[in-house]
This record gives structure tokens, sequence and C-alpha cells, in this order.
């Protein structure tokens, strides 16, 4: 499994190999959305993790989120 963030140690097969969010050039434009999610959650008095599931659930009935599962 690829727990770090260079791509290049995933097996060949890792469908991460094919998501242009994981490519090294994109990193850096990761981190600022992390951050502005980082400082929403803060704002919120909740996690980053629980602001996503909390997202996904108010899209809808049909919607079901499923935490860990990108």
């Amino acid at each position: 499994s690829c727990t770090c963030l260079v791509l290049t140690s995933c097996s060949e097969g890792d469908q991460r190999r094919r998501m242009t969010r994981f490519l090294p050039e994109n990193f850096q434009h990761n981190f600022v959305l992390v951050d502005a999610l980082k400082a929403i959650a803060e704002a919120k008095g909740v996690t980053p993790a629980a602001l996503c599931v909390a997202w996904v659930a108010s899209l809808g009935p049909k919607v079901i989120p499923l935490p860990g599962s990108a």
C-alpha cells in the first residue's frame, strides 16, 4: 500500500498512479486545499474528516458517505 507522498513508491498496479491529484506537481496545490479544509473544520469545532463526511451526507439521501473510500 502506498501511504507516503512519493507516488513512485506505489506498486505498478496501484490505481493512484493514474490519478492526477497524486502527481508530484499537484502536491503543493493539494496541501493548499487541505489547509483551507482544516481551517473550516477548526472554525466549526470538528475534525477535517468529520467535515468531509458531513459534506457528503448533505448531498442528499441517495448519497452515502463511506469514510476511508477515496
